[in-house]
């Protein structure tokens, strides 16, 4: 697997979609329909993603978290959009940024695939990036990039 697809799967909001599909009422999921709920955000250090501790602070965090239901109530798509601001911090030097990341986001589970066609902040392992553009990928491969990429690490005074 690329690093880039690699850095794909690791995205800020979508995680917390997968992890609450199952606590979907299951009257919307009888009733064939989609469901949608409030997100919401940690503040974190990335230990790992640069060469130095980085301190992930949410300046504003109002996004909405939708689920798209078959008839069956079986979640065929989830969707996340919002208002969420964050500041990067670099906590060797104290040099910061804010970035805004308010998606959207999509993922159709038929064919495990995402679709961000707004700004996202994507982490892993020696690697943090500010992404604007479309990105398409599945856990394995990048689809489509179209856009720019910031790699914050070196924006916040990384090597």
């Amino acid at each position: 697997m690329t690093t880039l697809a690699n850095a794909m799967r690791w995205m800020i909001v979508p995680l917390c979609l997968v992890a609450s599909l199952a606590m979907l009422p299951a009257s919307a999921m009888a009733q064939g329909r989609q469901y949608s709920e409030p997100g919401t955000c940690e503040d974190v250090v990335l230990d790992t993603s640069c060469s130095f501790p980085v301190d992930l602070h949410y300046l504003r965090c109002t996004y909405t978290n939708t689920y798209f239901l078959d008839a069956d109530g079986n979640v065929v798509r989830m969707a996340s959009h919002g208002n969420i601001v964050v500041r990067l911090t670099n906590l060797d030097t104290g040099q910061s940024v804010v970035r805004k990341i308010p998606g959207p986001w999509q993922y159709d589970v038929a064919t495990d695939t995402n679709r961000a066609p707004g700004p996202w902040l994507f982490f892993q392992e020696d690697m943090l990036l500010f992404a604007k553009g479309l990105l398409v990928w599945t856990p394995t491969d990048v689809l489509k990039w179209t856009g720019n990429v910031e790699d914050l690490c070196v924006t916040l005074g990384g090597v």
